[in-house]
């Protein structure tokens, strides 16, 4: 299985692999409403720092069994663990991958998500060999869709995912 060959650096963030101590700062994002409100199957926020403990022991799960998770988003000038960025198997079994991102709230319109997203493409595509990659997002969410169209990614209509409809964005690889 090929894994991820991480950190990986961009402009100015860093993509790393999880660790026991980020439960904290992950809760900081899980546990915000505003945030969650667009992300997964509830658009609910974590209730407690265990549940984000939990998360982090997942990511590192998948990490382990997939080759690829959500990682931590590090600014390379400023804090540790600003978002998550990755890829993960759509309803937690594919078989589409998914690239996924969620930034802490007050680094929204930094373009973060964009850069985090191009980067973890290029992981997809070029370092997991990957030919298509998908990214989901609430009907409603029109700043992912935004965010995955300025990464390069193209409109692909919608499709039943986390139990919701979703509009469905695709990257393929370069010949």
């Amino acid at each position: 299985m090929k894994r991820a060959a991480l950190p990986v650096e961009t402009d100015r963030l860093s993509l790393r692999s999880l660790e026991d101590g980020d439960a904290d700062r992950l809760f900081k994002i899980y546990g915000d409403a505003e945030t969650m409100r667009h992300v997964g199957r509830t658009g609910r926020p974590v209730v407690d720092l265990a549940a984000a403990q939990r998360a982090v022991e997942t990511l590192r799960r998948n990490e382990e069994t997939n080759g690829f998770s959500l990682w931590a988003l590090d600014e390379r000038d400023g804090e540790a663990l600003v978002g998550v960025a990755g890829l993960a198997l759509v309803d937690g079994e594919g078989p589409e991958v998914e690239a996924a991102y969620i930034l802490r709230r007050d680094r929204w319109g930094l373009g973060y998500a964009t850069e985090a997203l191009r980067a973890v493409l290029e992981i997809g595509h070029e370092q997991l060999g990957l030919e298509r990659i998908i990214a989901l997002a609430y009907v409603e969410n029109d700043a992912s869709r935004r965010v995955m169209e300025k990464a390069g990614m193209r409109p692909d209509g919608s499709v039943e995912a986390y139990g919701r409809t979703m509009t469905r964005h695709v990257s393929s690889r370069s010949a």
